[in-house]
């Protein structure tokens, strides 16, 4: 005897003058492979995966915990299941949701490789190309840690802005500019106090400035920035295809005075063609994660 299948059929709820009178209710059907033993199937009922476990929070009002789940047996396969719910009793003090936020904020160390001084200019050398081997530095980054309880976790919003190495923000957060604040993690632990079953959240965010001299700098502060070289150049030409004049790209190798193709990159003007002399380097910015609004979380 196991559990095939567990659906949610329907849900309701109902609003009394104060917090204290909400209810609400859920019904759910599950699909055995085959029922013998009436203890059995319920026991199942109460326990498959899906069911919400007593005290739960209710998915849409984090004030309504769950009883104990009733099963009634339709068929040897099919059971149908509905769990009441309603506020906790308790004084407010009790009440693990209205326990106040902590906030705290450290530092977060690193090296990384540079390509620019502290005011924005360039690291080359005496000509103005730029080292084989950047100098390394150490950049120390402000970390905002906020813990708070939750009624309930959304594991696939915390994957989320999890990818690719954090998401960036696209919305003001805690006085930083869209694009300087990094969300490093959203850790969740689920704890039981009496009765009461919640969510322990921590979330952490790293700030960075940006690069100086560089505008909308803000905006790349957690850009991976690349030097443009490289022994390939590209360039728009006009061309005659199917009988019409077009502009297409056309992509070459560099080659040296003696017509030999170059075996080490030269610098690029950011639009595929050799720097001209004297001309500062281009650097390229590619996104390192997603930007997504750090708003929702209401931190």
């Amino acid at each position: 005897m196991a559990v095939l299948s567990v659906k949610q059929s329907w849900s309701m709820s109902s609003a009394g003058g104060d917090a204290v009178r909400r209810t609400g209710a859920r019904g759910f059907t599950v699909l055995l492979d085959g029922a013998d033993d009436i203890d059995r199937a319920t026991l199942l009922g109460q326990t498959a995966p899906g069911i919400p476990r007593v005290g739960e929070a209710h998915p849409a009002d984090g004030w309504l915990r769950a009883g104990r789940a009733q099963v009634s047996v339709r068929s040897p396969i099919l059971l149908e299941v509905r769990v009441d719910y309603a506020v906790q009793t308790g004084g407010g003090a009790d009440n693990p949701l209205l326990a106040r936020p902590t906030r705290r904020w450290t530092w977060a160390v690193s090296q990384e490789e540079v390509d620019r001084a502290y005011d924005g200019k360039p690291i080359v050398n005496s000509a103005g190309q730029p080292f084989d081997m950047l100098p390394v530095a150490e950049f120390v980054d402000p970390v905002l840690e906020i813990g708070r309880n939750e009624a309930a976790d959304n594991p696939a919003l915390r994957i989320k802005y999890a990818a690719e190495g954090g998401a960036i923000n696209s919305d003001p957060f805690y006085g930083a500019q869209p694009g300087q604040a990094r969300m490093l993690a959203i850790e969740a632990e689920e704890v039981q106090s009496g009765n009461f079953i919640y969510w322990h959240k921590t979330y952490r965010v790293q700030f960075r400035a940006g690069p100086a001299g560089e505008p909308d700098s803000a905006k790349k502060a957690w850009c991976r920035r690349v030097l443009d070289q490289g022994t390939w150049g590209a360039r728009i030409v006009q061309a005659a295809t199917a009988g019409q004049s077009q502009l297409v790209q056309q992509i070459r190798k560099f080659v040296d005075e003696r017509g030999f193709p170059l075996d080490r990159p030269v610098l690029l003007d950011g639009h595929g063609a050799l720097l001209a002399r004297g001309q500062a380097p281009t650097y390229l910015y590619f996104e390192r994660g997603p930007r997504l609004p750090f708003g929702i979380f209401h931190l």
